[in-house]
């Protein structure tokens, strides 16, 4: 979260983790899209071995000083003329102020030396920094149906498709997909921090601004980051073309301890295999115990505990990962190669040419080989039958399954955020 002369606070979001699992080791010459290195996919098991200028309203005149707003504020609920602000000495919600920094959130009583700090409070120099409190996963646990988190179906059971399918996977491949996102973490591949604003109390605060991110570790030595002593930048991944989050929250709070953001989408990392893809989580719930000792100041770090991700995959943004992973095959000339063949069942159209280019490809990753397989044969049906029929959740008014649910749990400690990573 920055403050220049006009505060903007960057949030992004994370993203999680969840995990599919098809036979892939790619190199970095071809692949997806990875969020840590911006743009080529992650090798996993190379990675573990190696507006205005507006503060507070004084008068709505063109300038703030941060005075009490005596004026008409063109956002303010509580003057005649304004519209959505609840209070007029912090302005917590008028889109031309300081303290609003593009959150939908709302926070009327925020102030103090709390991210973002009140000018007026006289706060040490330290708490007017650019960036808000922050955390680090340093542990994320993928979990089948009925482990956890949401019931998406109202069935009386959690959900999570996704955990399934790479259970099945890792029983066909004897590849522990929580061991390769475990070596991930702690090997810096896979960096996901939590931002926070606008967040005056660590027990119980009913409007806190939350964000997911991708970050990079800002330095070769990530003991510390495990920690909870670690320096993060924020990968420019997370952020979109006019550089603000990639992913939202419609709401986020703490009550007695328990820290809850709701109503998220947010892009996604997800094994295949050892490669990482990157694709989009809808209805996104993450919730965890906020432990004691919480800095909320810029900069500050906190430590979370018990936490639970959960989310639902559409087919369609999960094939059309799998298309942009294919894309960056030079030997794959078919584009796309999945495509929705009927109403939310898919099936691959690789051609036997994609087929031999890639086998004739040395520099050709296994990812490819896999991706090039042409439709009818065993490995290309397996790719169909598996993500098909783990479909598990209705997202609209039909009765058909068109997404994957997705539960984990997570650890967390605290991280500090330097800046944005050079692209």
């Amino acid at each position: 979260m920055r403050r220049t002369l006009e505060l903007s606070v960057r949030y992004l979001a994370i993203a999680t983790v969840a995990s599919l699992g098809f036979v892939a080791c790619s190199d970095d010459d071809t692949g997806g899209t990875d969020p840590q290195d911006t743009g080529t996919v992650a090798d996993a098991a190379d990675a573990a071995v190696d507006s205005e200028s507006d503060t507070t309203d004084d008068e709505d005149t063109g300038q703030d000083t941060g005075a009490e707003d005596t004026g008409s504020d063109a956002t303010d609920a509580t003057d005649a003329t304004d519209a959505t602000d609840a209070t007029d000495t912090t302005d917590a919600t008028d889109a031309t102020d300081d303290a609003d920094s593009g959150s939908t959130q709302v926070d009327a009583g925020h102030s103090g030396c709390s991210f973002p700090a009140d000018l007026d409070a006289g706060c040490d120099p330290e708490a007017y920094g650019d960036y808000g409190p922050a955390s680090f996963l340093n542990e994320f646990v993928v979990k089948k149906s009925g482990e956890c988190c949401t019931d998406f179906d109202g069935d009386g059971a959690t959900d999570s498709a996704l955990g399934d399918l790479a259970g099945q996977i890792e029983g066909i491949l004897g590849i522990p997909f929580n061991d390769i996102i475990d070596i991930q973490i702690q090997n810096g591949v896979l960096v996901y921090l939590f931002e926070y604003g606008f967040w005056s109390d660590s027990v119980n605060d009913p409007t806190v601004d939350f964000a997911m991110l991708f970050g990079q570790d800002t330095d070769s030595d990530f003991a510390p980051n495990l920690a909870g002593n670690g320096d993060f930048n924020i990968d420019p991944a997370s952020l979109d073309a006019n550089n603000d989050p990639k992913s939202t929250f419609a709401s986020a709070s703490v009550t007695n301890g328990r820290l809850v953001a709701t109503g998220g989408t947010t892009p996604l990392v997800l094994p295949v295999g050892t490669d990482l893809i990157e694709t989009v989580v809808d209805e996104v719930r993450v919730e965890a115990d906020v432990l004691q000792g919480a800095d909320l100041q810029a900069g500050g770090r906190v430590a979370l505990s018990n936490g639970e991700i959960s989310g639902l995959v559409t087919l369609q943004e999960l094939y059309g990962s799998l298309n942009s992973v294919a894309q960056a095959c030079s030997c794959i000339t078919t584009d796309p190669i999945f495509v929705e063949s009927s109403p939310d069942n898919w099936e691959c159209v690789s051609t036997h040419a994609d087929q031999a280019a890639c086998e004739g490809d040395a520099t050709a990753s296994q990812m490819c080989q896999v991706l090039a397989t042409p439709s009818g044969t065993e490995s290309c049906f397996s790719i169909e039958f598996f993500i098909n029929n783990s479909a598990d959740i209705s997202t609209d008014a039909d009765a058909a399954k068109e997404a994957l649910s997705l539960g984990a749990t997570f650890e967390a400690v605290g991280a500090h955020i330097d800046g944005v990573a050079a692209p």
